[in-house]
């Protein structure tokens, strides 16, 4: 009796011309015209206008040469070198010139940002009257701090301060991207002079390598340092994520939530033409019913999803990854579609009506579908909507499929695929709750 529940299902939704419309067609359509349309801003051919930056530097370049003359004369530990020369090689290497000329002002850099200098005062002000994006504050002690770092066994920890707004948090983000490119480069520098240092004093010519320290640390840190900080946030070894690979896979997710809507719709129709009543009379159980549902939905949905990867791979080339996290995934989210649509139908079937389905289809699907990146990609939302948008079901649903589709295995998706499992669990156990309440 469950399969014959299943079947019949499953003949409703194949037959109805305006669930295939919207669940099978309208993916196709709409990943086509996306993936056109906003194809230039996946491949940089559109950018954005650039972010417009206030630095405020409280560094003092003398202050700090003199703070750091002390701290030689003061030092018990002598480093075997002429600290007089060290301290002149030292200082000119100068750490903020290098962030504002070399890096701020590349052609790379001034894509994204635009930055004048100015007083805290002046820059919080127009931070407030909404004409920065933000303001990036060099702190006291930045060249004593980084020469120390550099040039010395000690390491003094600094750190760069950015205030923005949260009017427009993609090109804040930008802007933290990048500065944090910088810090991290200048990590990388720290850590470069501690292996030096370490094997001049294992081959016994640290005092030589003292002397050309300075000529060292200059050459790494500017050596294409705006080429390595982009660069840096591409994922080596992974495949590129196209406009069509991404609204492919946003379309699906969004998509598919619709069949739940359908699904759980045709409850009422049953119920009114007494097709339920009949079904119940011959003595098939609530739980056969909407085990047949879900199944009926799950294999449609899984119908859905496939004719969706099958015209993507062939029209556009598109590659979804291994088999082995495809099918895994797209089963999985069927399932938790299928989930879905016996909550859905029990409350249908409890209201006598459909509004609940109405309600879902019409404002809670494009609601998700905003929030779990389905129409833009959810990187330049507030985090809390972000991680937000990474935990519904269709956002979890989406970041296995790209995932997949970079190369990831299946065990770096298994995050997505519990929050999918976690949400089917759910689903069934409200469902449940609601039959033990109410029976249908």
């Amino acid at each position: 009796m469950f399969w014959v529940m299943t079947v019949k299902d499953l003949k409703l939704m194949l037959r109805d011309r305006k669930a295939l419309l919207i669940t099978v067609l309208m993916p196709a359509i709409l990943t086509t015209i996306l993936g056109f349309s906003i194809g230039a801003f996946f491949d940089n051919e559109i950018q954005l206008d650039p972010a417009k930056v206030a630095v405020v530097s409280n560094a003092n370049l003398e202050v700090d040469a003199k703070k750091l003359q002390t701290f030689f004369n003061q030092q018990v530990v002598q480093m075997g070198v002429n600290e007089i020369e060290m301290l002149e090689q030292v200082v000119e290497l100068n750490f903020e010139k290098l962030f504002l000329n070399d890096v701020l002002l590349s052609e790379t850099i001034q894509q994204f940002i635009e930055y004048e200098q100015m007083s805290f005062e002046e820059a919080k002000k127009r931070l407030n009257e909404g004409s920065l994006t933000a303001v990036i504050i060099i702190p006291e002690h930045f060249h004593y701090d980084l020469w120390l770092s550099f040039f010395t066994p000690f390491r003094n920890e600094v750190q760069i301060s950015i205030l923005k707004t949260t009017e427009n948090e993609l090109k804040a983000g930008i802007v933290e991207m990048i500065v944090k490119g910088f810090t991290d480069h200048l990590s990388v520098g720290v850590i470069g002079k501690q292996v030096l240092l370490e094997k001049a004093a294992e081959f016994n010519v640290a005092e030589a390598a003292y002397e050309e320290l300075g000529q060292f640390m200059e050459s790494m840190m500017t050596i294409q340092l705006d080429e390595t900080m982009i660069e840096g946030a591409a994922i080596e070894g992974r495949e590129k994520i196209t406009s069509f690979h991404y609204y492919a896979v946003a379309m699906g997710a969004m998509f598919m939530l619709y069949s739940a809507g359908f699904a759980a719709s045709y409850c009422v129709n049953e119920r009114f033409l007494l097709t339920f009543a009949r079904i119940r009379t011959a003595g098939v159980s609530i739980v056969h019913i909407l085990g047949g549902r879900m199944l009926s939905c799950t294999i449609f949905t899984f119908l859905q999803l496939a004719v969706l990867i099958g015209f993507s791979t062939l029209l556009f080339q598109i590659s979804w990854g291994s088999m082995f996290v495809i099918m895994p995934l797209t089963m999985i989210a069927s399932l938790t579609v299928g989930c879905l649509a016996v909550l859905l139908s029990v409350i249908n079937l409890q209201a006598a009506n459909d509004r609940t389905s109405n309600l879902f289809q019409s404002a809670i699907i494009p609601l998700m579908a905003l929030i779990g990146g389905s129409f833009v990609p959810s990187g330049g939302f507030p985090e809390f909507f972000r991680v937000l948008g990474d935990k519904t079901m269709n956002g979890a649903t989406l970041n296995g499929f790209l995932k997949s589709m970079q190369g990831f295995s299946l065990g770096e998706v298994q995050g997505d695929l519990s929050i999918l499992i976690i949400y089917s669990f759910v689903f069934l156990v409200v469902a449940a709750f609601l039959v033990k309440l109410k029976e249908v």
